[in-house]
Formats: structure tokens, C-alpha cells, sequence
């Protein structure tokens, strides 16, 4: 642990894990998604930060408009693509952020993962991240799944153990306040 006095704090402990994402898999297309070419842009943010209310994961120290920044600067200039809003019935039920982590080539991860609070608890997670999966092996080409949650986030938890994901670390992450 790191001395108090240096003002570091433990702020979350991060559980990531790993799926490989080969033909035996088995991948379903249950919800409808848009993405940003179909979307306006307040919807989606409207969604997503929605879908972070009430969320077990440490709260992002960036506000909405910082955060759809990032997604800019990490994804590039495709990022459109993976910024993709799940629904149900015509009615949002969650969001999803698919891609290729910068830097590899078939390294799937979900920039994140989200179901809005009034779906949570109704077997719908597994299902988007199955789709999710899915979609990060046909459509971004990869050939494993790297994904992480709060060790707190028991649901998610779940959802990666119930789609044949293995933990391969557990991390402690400090913050310092400046």
C-alpha cells in the first residue's frame, strides 16, 4: 500500500478477464443497435450517462463531454462505429462501445458497457455483452476479448462468468487528490 501522507487513495480494485473469441463461440444478435451514423449525438450522451447512473464501477472523474473526448482520442477517427446505443422494443435499454484496443490487431475490448438502471436485474447484460461479443469477432475482427469491471460490479461479474470469461488479474487502483 502507498503511505498516506504521499495523498494516494485506494479508489477501486479492477477484476479484468479474457474470452477468446473463436468459431465455437456462440454470439447472438438479441437487441437492435445504432450507432453514431444513425444517432445524434445528445442521444447517445443522454443514454450513456444514464447508463452509468447507479453503476457499481468507481464514478469517472470526467464529465460527459470530456469523456465523448476521449472516446475520440483513444478510438480515432472511427469511433462513430463503436459508440452504439442497444434497444428493446424501440425503447433504450443500454449502451455498448465495441473496438480494437489502439495498438493491436484483433484485441477486442467495449470501451464500455452499460444497461440503463431500469432494465438492470433482468437477464438483459448477458445477452448485450454476448451480442457485444459478437460483434467485436465479426464485425471488428477480433480474436479474444479483454474486459475489466470494479471488483464491487457482482452483477457484470456474473455476466463475464456467464460468457465463458476467465480472470486474469485483479488490480488496486490509487488515486491522489492535487
Amino acid at each position: 500500500m502507498l503511505p498516506k501522507e504521499y495523498g494516494f487513495k485506494l479508489h477501486d480494485e479492477n477484476v479484468t478477464v479474457r474470452k477468446v473469441l473463436d468459431e465455437s463461440a456462440e454470439f447472438e444478435d438479441g437487441f437492435l443497435l445504432k450507432d453514431l451514423s444513425e444517432l445524434p449525438l445528445a442521444e447517445f450522451k443522454r443514454v450513456w450517462e444514464a447508463s452509468m447512473k447507479g453503476s457499481l464501477n468507481a464514478p469517472s472523474s470526467l464529465n460527459m463531454d470530456e469523456q465523448m473526448r476521449s472516446v475520440e482520442v483513444e478510438l480515432g477517427h472511427d469511433y462513430k462505429k463503436s459508440c452504439m446505443i442497444a434497444y428493446e422494443n424501440g425503447a433504450p435499454i443500454g449502451v455498448i462501445m465495441p473496438h480494437i484496443e489502439p495498438g493491436t490487431s484483433e484485441e477486442g475490448r467495449l470501451f464500455y458497457f452499460g444497461i440503463i438502471p431500469g432494465e438492470r436485474g433482468k437477464g438483459k447484460s448477458r445477452l448485450l455483452h454476448r451480442q457485444a461479443l459478437g460483434i467485436l469477432k465479426r464485425d471488428f475482427k477480433a480474436s479474444y476479448y479483454i474486459g475489466s469491471t470494479g471488483h464491487n460490479n457482482l452483477p457484470m461479474l456474473k455476466t463475464f462468468e456467464r460468457n465463458g470469461c476467465t480472470v486474469i488479474e485483479r488490480n488496486k487502483v490509487f488515486k491522489r487528490k492535487v
